[in-house]
């Protein structure tokens, strides 16, 4: 969920990305009126950013659960395998398979 809205991946959200996200949260059943006042509200330690652990403790008093969050996951857990698997096979490809035999 958090990292379908941080579009820079560096862990945490700009208002600006806050802001880009807005018609994501919309089709999450989440309506903002005042970006800005939603924004702070959520950076807790005011820092100007929204962290993950702010960002989870306001979903979860939005109720907010994603019916196709599972899905999403698995999609990343199944490319994160295949760039693993990628990865494994060009280092065989450079350095031979080498075994103890």
């Amino acid at each position: 969920m958090f990292t379908r809205l941080d579009k820079s991946g560096d862990r945490r959200l700009t208002l600006a990305e806050f802001t880009q996200a807005l018609p994501t949260l919309e089709k999450w059943g989440i309506c903002i009126p005042d970006t800005q006042a939603a924004f702070k509200e959520i950076d807790a330690n005011g820092g100007g950013f929204v962290l993950f652990d702010e960002f989870v403790g306001w979903a979860m008093m939005k109720n907010l659960d994603l019916e196709d969050d599972d899905d999403y996951n698995a999609n990343l857990a199944q490319e994160s395998t295949n760039n693993i698997k990628q990865s494994s096979s060009s280092k065989k490809e450079k350095f031979g398979d080498f075994s103890l035999d």
